[in-house]
């Protein structure tokens, strides 16, 4: 079973080429619940599903891409 740090870094939410975290994030991101995990990942998948469909819709105004809300990290 994955660690909550390797299934954050598999969806994107910790950068997957950063090195090792320091703490306090270490612990942090052990301590969370398997559910928390579950929502960051969902949220992470989501976000990024949204940054796909804004880079591909024109801007009305500028016939350019719209920006994001969120950066990724």
């Amino acid at each position: 079973m994955a660690t909550n740090e390797e299934r954050l870094r598999e969806a994107g939410v910790i950068n997957p080429d950063a090195t090792e975290l320091q703490e306090p994030f270490t612990a942090l991101v052990e301590g969370l619940t398997p559910h928390e995990v579950d929502v960051l990942v969902a949220v992470r998948r989501r976000l990024n599903e949204a940054d796909r469909t804004v880079l591909l819709e024109p801007d009305r105004d500028q016939g350019q891409a719209s920006q994001t809300v969120f950066m990724a990290p």
